[in-house]
Order: C-alpha cells, then sequence, then structure tokens
C-alpha cells in the first residue's frame, strides 16, 4: 500500500519521502523528516506545497494507514515528544499537534511553534482574509501595509476569524468572476494563535499560523482544517465557516435571540437599519440633533451614541438623555463604557482626567491582569497633568483580569440604568477587538481561552440581565451570538484606518490618502466577516473611520452600506453637525434600505460582476438583493436595466418595519 502510493506521489513529482494517505479526491503527503506537507487534488491537478521555509518541528516517527498520518515530533520550543495526527475525510486535511498538557512551553516570539505550515500559491491566485471587515489580495500583491510584514494575533482587530483563504477565480463569458479551485483554512484552536503571519515564496504571498504558549505549558491540542474546494469563491468560503460557528454557537440570527429573549423584540426592530449616530459636544444641543434626524432627514429609527469623556470635551447628563427620548420616541440610545482599563487610586492625582466609567476598586481588590513576571499588566494611555494634547502620552491604564470583570460590569449597568432609565444600549469599548490576554495573578489565573469564554459572559450581561443592546469595538466571531452591534465592524483594520481612536471629530477634506483608499477599494475590499455574520450583527464603519470622514468618498461608503446591509456612522460635533447635516437625508436614502430590509436574513450570495470588479452584487436568503455600481461607466444588467456609474439598485426591499416613519425605495 505505502509503496503504490509513494509511486504515485513520485509521478506527481511529489517528496517519495512522505508517509501518504490517500481518497478519490485528494492525496496527501508528510514528509518524515520535517512535517511538511503536500496534497494534490485528483480533481484539479494542483499540486499544494508546504511554504518553502519548511517548519520547525523534527519527526521521529510516522506512519500512514486507514486514512490517518501519525507522527511523533520534538521541538525546542516545547518540552518533551510532541505528537501529531493528519487526516483525511472527503476534501478536507485536518492537521492535529498535542503534547502533555503540562508539558513546558518556552514563552516568547522566537519560540513560538509553526505546524503545519501554509501552502506556496501560484501565480494569478488570490488570498481571502478576514483582516478587519475582509480583503482579497492578488497573491503577487506587494503593498499591504506594515501589520501584514508582521505577525498579527488572532482573534483580535486584524484577524477576526480563524480562516484565510487561497483560491483561482474563472471570467464567465458575461464578465462575472466566478471562484475556482482552492484552499480554505479554518483555524479550529483560534485562542493560542499568535502568528498569522505573511511568508513570501517566490515573490507570492502565502499564510501560516503560530502557536503559543498556554501559561506557559503546551496546555491543550492545536488544530487545523484545510479543505480543498473546486469552487472555493469568498461566499462558498463564508458559507462554510458560517456551519463552523453554528457548530461552536458562534451563529445565533436576531430571530434566534428574539426568540430566547422575547422581550428585546421591540429594540431589535428599531435596531434594524439604525444609523449610528455619535454627538460629541458639552454645549450643543443633543436634543435638538435628534429631533432634526427624525422630523428633517426622516431617519425613521436611528441610534444615538453619548459619552463622558470630559478630556475630549464631551459630556452627557441623564437630563439632556431624557431630552433625546422625548425629542425623537423610539430613539435608541446608548453610551459609551469600558471595562477593559483602569487606574490605581495612588495614581489619581498625577493623571489630567480621572474617567468616570473605570471601576476603579478593580486596583484595590487586586483584580487587575499581571503577567508571569508579577507585574501589572497596563494598555491605553492616559494623559498627566500638563500634557498639552490630552491624549494620552503619559500613563498606561491598568488592565481588568477578565476572570473578575464581570461583577463590575454588573455594578457599572445598574449605576447606569439607576441615574439614567432611558438607556436602552451599552458600547463597552476595547472587548471585541483585543486580543485574548492570560493572567498569571495567583487569585484569578486566566489562560486564553478562558478570556475568550470570559467575554462571551460579559458581552452577554447587557441583553440578558438589563435588557440592553450590547455593543462593543470591531468584533470577533466568538461575540456575534451575544453582541447586537459592533462599532468598527465594517471598517478595515487599523492599517487602513487614520485615526485610531483619537481623533474622532477630525474632518480630512483632501484626496483620501493610501492607506483609506486600501480601506474602501472595491477590488480588493471583500466584506468575509458580514457574508458569514450579516443576520446575527449589525457592523457599522469606526467612529473614526465614518461615512464622511472624507467627503470625498462618502458616497463610496454609503454604496458599500448599500451593497452589504449594514447602516451608515455618523460622528458629530457642535462644528461639524451644521456643516454636514443637509446631506444626511440622501446618505439615508441609499445607505439604510436594505439592512431595514435583511436585518436577520443571512447573506447567501455574493458576486462580482465585472472584470474590474466595480459591479458588485449580494443577495439574501429573503429574496432582497443589491447591486451597486463603484465604476464611472453604465452597467447594463441581465433584466436591461440600466445601473449607472455610482448608481445602486435594491429588488425586493419592501420596508415593512413598523417604526420606520417611510417606505425604502426598491429601485434608484
Amino acid at each position: 500500500m505505502k509503496s503504490r502510493n509513494i509511486m504515485l506521489l513520485a509521478a506527481l513529482a511529489l517528496d517519495a519521502t512522505a508517509a501518504v494517505i490517500e481518497n478519490d479526491s485528494l492525496s496527501v503527503g508528510l514528509n518524515e523528516t520535517n512535517g511538511a506537507l503536500t496534497v494534490v487534488d485528483k480533481r484539479t491537478s494542483r499540486v499544494w506545497t508546504s511554504l518553502s521555509d519548511g517548519c520547525p518541528l523534527v519527526l521521529t516517527r510516522a506512519e500512514a494507514g486507514n486514512g490517518v498520518i501519525s507522527f511523533e515530533a520534538s521541538t525546542r520550543s516545547v518540552a518533551g515528544a510532541l505528537s501529531g495526527r493528519v487526516t483525511l475525510d472527503g476534501e478536507s486535511v485536518r492537521c492535529r499537534l498535542e503534547a502533555p498538557p503540562d508539558a513546558p512551553f518556552a514563552v516568547g516570539d522566537e519560540n513560538l511553534v509553526g505546524w503545519p505550515v501554509g501552502f506556496a500559491a501560484e501565480r494569478g491566485e488570490r488570498f481571502l482574509l478576514p483582516h478587519g471587515a475582509g480583503f482579497s489580495f492578488d497573491a503577487g500583491e506587494t503593498d499591504l501595509g506594515e501589520r501584514f510584514d508582521a505577525r498579527m494575533h488572532g482573534y483580535s482587530r486584524e484577524w477576526r476569524m480563524g480562516l484565510w483563504a487561497q483560491h483561482a477565480e474563472r471570467v464567465a463569458e458575461d464578465g462575472e468572476i466566478l471562484g475556482a479551485g482552492g484552499c480554505m483554512a479554518v483555524v479550529e484552536t483560534p485562542c493560542n494563535t499568535v502568528g498569522f503571519y505573511l511568508k513570501r515564496a517566490n515573490g507570492l504571498m502565502g499564510f501560516s499560523c503560530l502557536w503559543e504558549d498556554d501559561l506557559g505549558t503546551w496546555g491543550h491540542a492545536r488544530s487545523i482544517r484545510f479543505a480543498f474546494l473546486t469552487n472555493c469563491s469568498p461566499m462558498a468560503v463564508a458559507l462554510r465557516y458560517r456551519e463552523e460557528m453554528k457548530r461552536k454557537g458562534y451563529y445565533k440570527t436576531f430571530a434566534e435571540k428574539e426568540r430566547e429573549r422575547p422581550q428585546m423584540a421591540e429594540r431589535f426592530r428599531r435596531l434594524a437599519g439604525a444609523p449610528s449616530v455619535w454627538y460629541w459636544a458639552v454645549d450643543g444641543d443633543k436634543a435638538g440633533v435628534c429631533r432634526y434626524l427624525r422630523e428633517t432627514c426622516g431617519f425613521g429609527n436611528f441610534l444615538f451614541q453619548f459619552a463622558r469623556r470630559k478630556d475630549l470635551g464631551v459630556w452627557v447628563t441623564p437630563d439632556e438623555v431624557k431630552a433625546c427620548a422625548e425629542a425623537a420616541p423610539g430613539v435608541l440610545l446608548s453610551e459609551y463604557d469600558i471595562y477593559k482599563d483602569t487606574m490605581e487610586k495612588r495614581y489619581l492625582p498625577l493623571i489630567e482626567y480621572v474617567r468616570p466609567y473605570w471601576s476603579l476598586e478593580a486596583a484595590d481588590n487586586g483584580d487587575i491582569v499581571h503577567d508571569a513576571s508579577g507585574q501589572a499588566i497596563r494598555g491605553w494611555k492616559v494623559a498627566l497633568k500638563g500634557e498639552a494634547d490630552g491624549l494620552g502620552k503619559g500613563l498606561g491604564c491598568a488592565t481588568i483580569c477578565e476572570q473578575t470583570v464581570c461583577k463590575y460590569v454588573r455594578k457599572g449597568l445598574s449605576a447606569a440604568l439607576a441615574s439614567c432609565p432611558w438607556y436602552t444600549g451599552r458600547y463597552l469599548d476595547v472587548t471585541g477587538c483585543a486580543a485574548p490576554f492570560e493572567c498569571y495573578h495567583p487569585k484569578h489565573r486566566m489562560s486564553r481561552r478562558e478570556s475568550v469564554a470570559r467575554r462571551r459572559e460579559m458581552m452577554a450581561i447587557p441583553g440578558d440581565e438589563f435588557g440592553l443592546l450590547s455593543a462593543t469595538e470591531d468584533g470577533q466571531d466568538f461575540l456575534a451570538s451575544v453582541c447586537d452591534y459592533f462599532t468598527c465592524g465594517f471598517s478595515a483594520a487599523n492599517d487602513y484606518r487614520v485615526d485610531g481612536g483619537r481623533w474622532m471629530w477630525k474632518i480630512y477634506d483632501g484626496e483620501p490618502p493610501d492607506e483609506i483608499r486600501r480601506g474602501t477599494d472595491e477590488r480588493t475590499r471583500m466584506p468575509i466577516f458580514e457574508m458569514v455574520f450579516h443576520a446575527c450583527q449589525v457592523a457599522y464603519w469606526d467612529w473614526c473611520d465614518y461615512n464622511f470622514k472624507f467627503p470625498r468618498i462618502w458616497w463610496k461608503r454609503d454604496l458599500f452600506n448599500a451593497l452589504c446591509g449594514t447602516p451608515p456612522l455618523y460622528f458629530f460635533n457642535e462644528e461639524t453637525w451644521p456643516r454636514f447635516r443637509d446631506r444626511l437625508r440622501a446618505s439615508y436614502d441609499v445607505a439604510t434600505p436594505v439592512a431595514r430590509a435583511t436585518f436577520s436574513s443571512p447573506m447567501t450570495a455574493y458576486r462580482i460582476l465585472t472584470p474590474d470588479r466595480s459591479v458588485q452584487r449580494a443577495e439574501f436568503a429573503n429574496g432582497v438583493a443589491s447591486t451597486v455600481n463603484f465604476g464611472e461607466r453604465p452597467f447594463v444588467m441581465k433584466d436591461g436595466h440600466v445601473l449607472a456609474p455610482r448608481g445602486h439598485r435594491f429588488e425586493g426591499c419592501h420596508d415593512d418595519n413598523p417604526v420606520n416613519a417611510k417606505p425604502s425605495k426598491t429601485s434608484r
């Protein structure tokens, strides 16, 4: 058997020193020296080989049989022997690496374990990456941004889902770009993945992941699955990952959430298609803004976001919140909050502003994160007294351990609603963007897997216990079932934003810089997160990357909203409100109808209709379809409808949500 397989693989110019397994679709070889993989897809004749710089494992034994390759190996980073399995199941190859849970695992970037190594690309292939909301790059792309040349932590704002894919494309006779053969990687144990990292071979991209320690030990098995698909389109990848999320319990539509929490039904209906409006002003007429949005702009439903940030010149009182509720009945009212940062009381005299939402008792209670050396881990910097810009050059905040954080969330929300019962939502900053972290404090040790579990528990509290819409920053796949909306969920990662949450009110009137053009380029943007989770959460642009942040491409951001069924986000202060308010009605009419109509309806198809990728179409389970033309030339659709440059067309998009003031237009 082994001899026959080796002969087969040798005929395909593969490594004859490999342990081999095969079925009707695939032949899989594992190099018996270094653990490199070679996969032959018999259906497409594509030979997939591990990236050329190999693997840090040293194999001591390998044997194949019954669709499984088992092996033993060693690596300098982990004490003792490792064992691994490569399992062939239909068109999927699963790779699993194990060691005794208490085996010492050396800490540090130089000790990361990188098996299995990703596959080398071929010219003309593309990579689909969950970087921010999602990108699709040609494998020969060289200008990706600094972060792509470094390691990106799994479950962070940079890599929000445990997947990537590389695939070929073909162009149909009518010009539509279709998926062809490819490979989809699903990281089944993403919590200890530090290194989704770019590796180039022959000038082409390639991606792998690296495994890090678990509190200084091996801790748990590491697993990744490669699915070799004859049609590896982005939507096919999204649908497969959706099934993975259902299996893990991370996928829950709004319809399912409403069945579990019927008391939230009205608030969910008001969230459908609701623009997110941030109005940061000390003396501004917040109630007047709400009234204008409802009566003049025609916002049938919208989400109005407050903050208490004296360091940024913004404040809100309960009376102002009440006035907004009265000015626009049914408006969703939410406030910025955070349960990651805090500060030790001994440092309070040194800093410029004490933030009202800090849980100051957390440090007194010994509930802050410590590293392996026993030092408190510090995060976001706040300004020391005398710093001119007040934007955080000075002292880093302490970090509340997520093993202890839920009690502070409950206390904070109880106090907030006691003083201001008009709130209908809560925005908990950072929770959805930061990578899972560890805590070595002896009273509340926490692994990265426990960090993920506690975040899910934490983000469920606003809805389950207080009847509030639950929201956070960016969003990661494990939060989609417990969060209702994500600010930044529709934006690119930080490489393709300009402010990073510091100068949200600043408007850039000139030509957008390269990083912004990248984040809104229809040729490379691929909203994979929305393709998977559209019916589970509402994804907004970032509060420092909103629809009119760069007025010259406001139209394009509105079209992306229209295409994907996501509502817009607008950010104002006293200066920008009078400047842009008269343009809101037109933006709302383009950006919101599909979001209202498809609120709890999954996306079922995503099509690129022209070779230049300028015309794109999304389809949803309830029959709604949205087609947009980002280009400068008219596009004739199959039914003869002419889609104007920078135009859009909505089909089946009837607005039957009673909270909205007027029906949406079905075609434009």
